[in-house]
């Protein structure tokens, strides 16, 4: 999974509000909303309750861990000078 993807949605749910989180995190709240449904349907589960907006069972599950995933990644892959995590290479590079 995109880690994006886990910083949008622990953002989505901290600040309880796809605007506020866009605004956050530099996207249109279109963007936020549409990195969040990603991973629902990456994992067949329902991740936030839009209205009231809040975690389900699953995403408060997921936000138990969430910070210390990206934690792990980031620690893993260092942020490169452009700014962006690597990804796994292709054969051949």
């Amino acid at each position: 999974m995109d880690p994006r993807l886990l910083r949008t949605f622990s953002a989505v749910i901290t600040h309880g509000s796809f605007s506020y989180a866009a605004r956050e995190l530099g996207y249109t709240q279109s963007a936020a909303s549409r990195q969040t449904a990603s991973p629902e349907g990456e994992l067949g589960v329902e991740l936030v309750c839009r209205r009231p907006l809040g975690p389900t069972q699953a995403g408060a599950r997921l936000m138990d861990h969430v910070a210390s995933i990206l934690l792990r990644i980031n620690a893993t892959w260092p942020r490169s000078s452009c700014g962006s995590t690597p990804h796994a290479r292709r054969s051949g590079e």
